[in-house]
């Protein structure tokens, strides 16, 4: 009996999970086969028919992948009192985080698949049989995550070989020491800054090159900080009559700079979970993965502020394990506060969502030494110290640009994206768009234009129309109106914006894409008009052939897909969460906000330098659910010989 019903269980799951992996939802738009007011034998003819679409493209495969999936399900069911869908070290609390875990990352999955096919909720909420089918192939995702979610938490914890990540006596920490690292590192990004020689730049810095030479008004649109940076030495190189050196030393300070955050993120890290394989693994990670390289040698801000966010993380993390421990060392975490001060500071000034992660973290960090119960000259000394670098910040922004002439930018671009949701609103109800609506939204921004420059992914199309020169009665006048029409469909903002971020909450928009093309190289501005060297060009064309075929590659291709990474820092949060590591909500924080920051904030649906704040600290996050797992084991066994 017992085991008829184990096959039964076993094949009703391997249906679930085959419907999921098998089905083509794309297929079954809704309304596509059904007719208005249909008779019973019509709709049920509609509804296999549009079951039909959806394996539409059947084949042997497919009945194979059927077999191949019961084998396995069958399979981890007969172990389940070792470890299947649960850890051995599951409590029902943990069960319960990993349930919530899965089912929140099948919703996001089943979302940004639909806005990924139809740029809308179609195929989710498109009609009764769409939702049923979605909860059917959600039920089989959900499945799917429950039983990998699980190998991965067991994975973390050891599984059944609990010397998988122990301390071991062949673990030589002299193997991966920063110069080491970083040696090893640099050989593998140095074909890249040689290839792109004297560097890439994006349009964003060539208008902060324009502000910087007097060519645009100097606002702070951009972050300042960045752009007297770039602009110092692009006039360093203008004063020696080559400004492409100028650009080339920029290029390299910044790829220095990234290397060694880099570098010391993944020797401190080995060092801490002692695995030679853990190392190796980052290495391959950060070495061969284009979204490093390419941008270590391209100017931008991207890249630097998610370095400056993934120091302030592990300084975070250094804190409260010096606090951990019996005879803690009050220069240590003096040291550690000074160092997330000064990249906090950093990532503040280099892009203006910096201080709303840094101020946030700063009173989580003296909150938790008050719950430790640090004595009261470290709590004050600390607490001073993590604390300056967001006042050193408001210095900068209240005085020190304001006095070096640096113009407060129009707030105009606020209503870009409530643009965008009015230019939803009127193609999906048109009718509903009046004459004096038209008007006030023309003050703002050229209504005539919305539908020729109109894109679901992206506010690019309707930034382009925007009249940033807007007065504020206009500009109050028209968000007015907005919230006029939110009121009145108030589900178009959440889709409006979804549609513009949803590669960042699953892996659906694969990022295939090398990223050099965005290089702006030739100018009409003599002080930054760089030129590419003639015998460099021949090696740039080879790299870029190259790059372009390797990135589509199946595993190099899924490891640039931004929602991916976005699920890595779930999964590891959960997990800690789970091992009831509570402070690591405070080292993780950066990577929690820049996660949140996609619903409120959006940007192209999956271009990848918007998830650098997840993907360069993932490497950080899968350590320390590692290192995390290790201690426990320590303390079990501590807790076995008493």
């Amino acid at each position: 009996m017992k085991n008829r019903t184990g096959i039964c269980k076993s094949i009703l799951i391997s249906i679930l999970i085959w419907a999921f992996f098998c089905s083509s939802p794309s297929y079954i738009y809704p309304n596509i086969y059904a007719q208005p007011d249909a008779g019973v034998i019509v709709t049920i003819i509609t509804v296999f028919q549009r079951i039909q679409a959806a394996f539409s493209d059947f084949s042997l495969l497919k009945e194979v992948a059927f077999w191949a999936i019961f084998v396995i399900v069958f399979k981890m069911n007969n172990r389940a009192k070792e470890a299947s869908l649960a850890s051995v070290k599951d409590t029902k609390k943990g069960q319960v985080i990993k349930a919530v875990l899965c089912a929140l990352l099948s919703v996001l999955y089943l979302f940004s698949e639909s806005f990924f096919h139809s740029d809308s909720l179609d195929l989710v909420f498109g009609d009764f049989f769409t939702f049923v089918f979605a909860f059917i192939r959600g039920a089989g995702l959900f499945i799917t995550l429950f039983y990998l979610v699980g190998e991965i938490f067991n994975f973390f914890d050891g599984g059944r070989k609990e010397t998988s990540f122990e301390i071991v006596k062949k673990f030589d920490e002299s193997k991966w020491t920063l110069f080491k690292v970083s040696r090893t590192l640099g050989i593998m990004w140095l074909p890249c800054l040689i290839a792109i020689y004297p560097g890439g730049y994006m349009l964003d810095t060539q208008i902060q090159l324009r502000q910087f030479f007097g060519y645009e008004t100097f606002s702070d649109a951009h972050p300042p900080f960045n752009t007297y940076l770039v602009g110092f030495f692009v006039k360093l190189g203008n004063l020696l009559n080559n400004p492409t050196l100028g650009l080339f030393l920029c290029t390299v300070l910044q790829f220095v700079f990234i290397l060694f955050v880099l570098s010391y993120a993944i020797s401190y890290i080995t060092n801490k979970v002692k695995s030679d394989l853990f190392g190796k693994f980052s290495l391959a990670f950060c070495g061969l993965l284009s979204m490093f390289y390419v941008y270590a040698s391209t100017i931008g801000k991207d890249a630097n502020y998610s370095c400056c966010l993934l120091m302030m993380s592990i300084m975070v993390f250094k804190i409260f394990e010096e606090l951990n421990k019996e005879n803690l060392s009050e220069k240590k975490i003096y040291a550690c506060a000074l160092s997330f001060s000064v990249f906090s500071l950093l990532a503040s000034l280099m892009r203006h969502n910096g201080i709303y992660i840094a101020i946030p973290m700063v009173l989580l960090v003296v909150l938790w030494l008050v719950l430790k119960k640090v004595n009261l000259k470290v709590y004050s000394i600390a607490g001073g110290i993590l604390i300056a670098g967001s006042l050193v910040y408001f210095v900068f922004i209240k005085a020190v640009f304001p006095a070096l002439g640096v113009e407060k930018s129009s707030d105009s671009l606020i209503y870009v994206n409530m643009l965008q949701h009015t230019a939803r609103i009127a193609q999906e109800y048109p009718e509903e768009i009046t004459a004096e609506d038209i008007e006030i939204i023309n003050r703002v921004s050229d209504f005539e234009s919305f539908k020729d420059v109109y894109k679901p992914t992206t506010s690019d199309g309707i930034k382009s129309v925007t009249k940033l020169d807007a007065n504020e009665e206009d500009v109050k006048a028209y968000k007015a109106l907005w919230l006029r029409q939110i009121k009145k469909h108030p589900f178009v903002i959440f889709e409006s914006s979804y549609n513009m971020t949803y590669g960042f909450f699953a892996p659906v928009a694969e990022n295939t894409v090398n990223d050099l093309g965005e290089w702006f190289y030739e100018s009409q501005w003599p002080e930054f008009d760089f030129h590419i060297p003639f015998f460099v060009t021949g090696i740039r064309h080879l790299y870029e052939s190259v790059l372009a075929v390797f990135v589509k590659l199946p595993v190099i291709r899924l490891l640039h897909n931004p929602g991916l990474y976005s699920w890595v820092m779930l999964i590891c949060l959960a997990y800690l969460l789970r091992q009831k590591k509570h402070e690591s909500v405070i080292v993780l924080w950066p990577m929690i906000v820049s996660f949140m920051f996609y619903f409120v904030t959006p940007s192209y649906y999956g271009h990848s330098r918007y998830c650098f704040p997840l993907v360069y600290s993932a490497i950080l996050a899968i350590g320390i659910c590692i290192y995390s797992g290790n201690e426990s084991r320590k303390e079990s066994r501590k807790e076995e010989d008493v």
